[in-house]
C-alpha cells in the first residue's frame, strides 16, 4: 500500500511515507522507501539517504535502487555510501554499484572504480558501463592489468559496452589468457570495436582448444573490414 501510494501520488502521501519510513518494522520501512522513490522529490530524496544506513539489508537496498532510479540527483548519497563500504557485506557493495550505474552519473565512476576490487567486481564492471561515460574507460583498462582480477571477462563486456577503441591494444592482451570465458570475451568486444590491429592473434585463436573460443574469433573477424581470413591448409 505504502509503494503504490507513492506511485500513485495520493494527496497526502508524503507525510504518510515520511512517517512510516521510522517504523520499527523493516517491511513497512521497506514499502515506505519504495513509495518514496516514486515520489522522487527533495524530502524523499533526503528519507532515502538517510536509509542506506539503515539496520535491515532490505531497507538499505530499496533505499539504494530508489536513489539510483532518481538519476544524477540520487549519486552523491550513494557515493558517500560506497565510500563507506571498504571490506563491508559483498551483498550491500554489489547493490550499491547497481544503484550507482543506474543514475548514469559521471560522478559516481571513482566510486564504482573502488568497488571493482572485491566481489561486487562484475557488477561494478556493468555499472561503469550503464554511465556512457568516457571517464569509466580508465578504470576498466586499470582493472584488466591486475593478476587477480577475476571479473575479467565483465571488464572486458563493459570496454566493448562503452565502445572503447582506445581500450583496443589492452583487450587485445588477453587474446593469450589462461581463462577461454576471457579469451572469448576479448575476441567478441575486438570485433565490436573493430580492432583489426588483432586480426592475426584471432587468427590464431581460431584452433583454440574451446568451440566458444574459436567461434568469437571467426565472429570478430568477420566484422574487420577484411572480413575472415581463408582457414590455412
Amino acid at each position: 500500500m505504502l509503494a503504490a501510494a507513492g506511485t500513485l501520488r495520493l494527496a497526502g502521501a508524503e507525510g504518510v511515507l515520511l512517517a512510516h519510513a521510522r517504523d520499527p518494522r523493516a517491511e513497512v520501512r521497506r514499502g515506505a522507501m519504495e513509495g518514496l522513490a516514486a515520489l522522487g522529490n527533495g524530502a524523499a530524496l533526503d528519507a532515502l539517504a538517510a536509509a542506506l544506513s539503515d539496520a535491515a539489508p532490505e531497507v538499505r537496498t530499496a533505499a539504494a535502487d530508489g536513489l539510483g532510479h532518481a538519476g544524477t540527483r540520487g549519486a552523491p548519497a550513494l557515493v558517500t555510501a560506497a565510500k563507506a563500504t571498504e571490506g563491508g557485506d559483498p551483498e550491500w557493495r554489489r547493490a550499491l554499484a547497481r544503484a550507482l550505474g543506474e543514475t548514469g552519473s559521471a560522478d559516481a565512476i571513482p566510486a564504482l572504480a573502488a568497488l571493482l576490487s572485491g566481489p561486487a567486481a562484475p557488477v561494478a564492471a556493468a555499472a561503469l558501463s550503464r554511465t556512457g561515460a568516457p571517464a569509466a574507460t580508465q578504470p576498466l583498462v586499470a582493472y584488466l592489468s591486475q593478476p587477480d582480477a577475476a571479473a575479467r571477462a565483465d571488464a572486458v563486456e563493459a570496454l566493448a559496452q562503452l565502445a572503447a577503441r582506445d581500450a583496443g591494444p589492452a583487450i587485445a592482451a588477453l587474446l593469450t589468457d589462461d581463462r577461454p570465458d576471457v579469451r572469448a570475451a576479448a575476441a567478441r568486444a575486438l570485433g565490436r570495436l573493430r580492432h583489426e590491429a588483432a586480426a592475426a592473434r584471432l587468427e590464431a585463436l581460431r584452433s583454440d582448444y574451446y568451440g566458444r573460443v574459436r567461434r568469437a574469433a571467426v565472429e570478430a573477424l568477420a566484422k574487420f573490414p577484411s572480413g575472415v581470413p581463408r582457414a590455412r591448409r
